[in-house]
């Protein structure tokens, strides 16, 4: 009795085997980079663009709002990359030293825009004062800043 599986069959359980595999290994990043899935494949595929900057003077000018503060560190600025169509905006969060003033420029939003979904784990605003600061939407919190154009 011959046991060999057909050729389309054995082609097919490759395939599959391939697929698995590749499934696996975006988890298995994600889960090593300590970031979801999701905002994972975003970057891999192009359609967010993550940098990560040991201080403010790293930043490159137009990814950063001029009232950052120079002692701003760990910061992490997310803007649309090529294939994310007609996405636009840049979202940062940085960390700041507590009791850091937020900008005199600042006024109070009633109802802010909300940052595009460029991933990560941002928190949930939907309760959290907002501040409008010279084309830019900013929550503060005590250690960290949180802001997006």
């Amino acid at each position: 009795m011959d046991t060999t599986l057909p050729r389309p069959v054995r082609t097919l359980l490759v395939l599959l085997v391939v697929v698995l595999l590749a499934v696996s290994i975006v988890l298995g990043a994600a889960l090593v980079s300590g970031r979801s899935p999701g905002s994972w494949w975003a970057q891999a595929t192009g359609h967010v663009v993550v940098e990560h900057h040991a201080d403010a003077a790293d930043v490159p000018d137009g990814e950063r709002p001029d009232w950052l503060p120079a002692d701003a560190d760990e910061i992490t600025v997310v803007r649309p990359g090529r294939a994310a169509g007609g996405a636009t905006g840049t979202r940062l969060d940085a960390r700041v030293p507590q009791g850091t003033a937020v900008p005199a420029s600042c006024a109070a939003s009633r109802r802010p825009a909300l940052p595009w979904d460029g991933g990560g784990d941002w928190p949930d605003f939907t309760a959290a004062e907002t501040l409008t600061c010279d084309g830019w939407h900013l929550v503060a919190r005590p250690h960290h800043w949180y802001a997006w154009s």
